[in-house]
């Protein structure tokens, strides 16, 4: 499957769409357009819709990091990722945990009605807090 990324601003929030192989390159690639709608239209929601063929190796998900700190992604951001591929959700699994740690308001679903959820709402019905 070909690489395919769409970055569409949906008032409320930004949605990135991405299908296929994922690499580093395609990572800055994808953030840096995503932080290029965050910023034209001051929406620091993301809904991240994938379906991955090919996760990034998990060398390359320690570099998430540095990808968001050179393109200034903070704690102002909130971002929900859908990984449709239930075999490479735990590589964006990891993604979430090292940028969690490093202040990211992230987390990953199975479904986009949960994402939009927690985007909009904070937390799940069954999160406690």
């Amino acid at each position: 499957m070909k690489n395919y990324k769409s970055i569409t601003y949906k008032e409320e929030y930004i949605q990135a769409e991405s299908n296929g192989e994922k690499n580093l390159e395609f990572a800055k690639e994808l953030w840096s357009q995503i932080v290029n709608a965050c910023e034209k239209h001051e929406c620091y929601k993301v809904l991240g819709i994938a379906n991955t063929t090919a996760p990034v190796t998990t060398i390359e998900t320690v570099y998430h990091v540095d990808i968001f700190e050179q393109l200034n992604i903070t704690s102002k951001y909130r971002i929900a990722w859908v990984e449709m591929n239930p075999q490479h959700r735990n590589a964006i699994g990891l993604i979430e945990n090292l940028l969690s740690s490093h202040g990211v308001d992230c987390k990953v679903f199975s479904e986009v009605l949960e994402a939009k959820k927690w985007l909009f709402y904070g937390k799940l019905p069954n999160e406690q807090g």
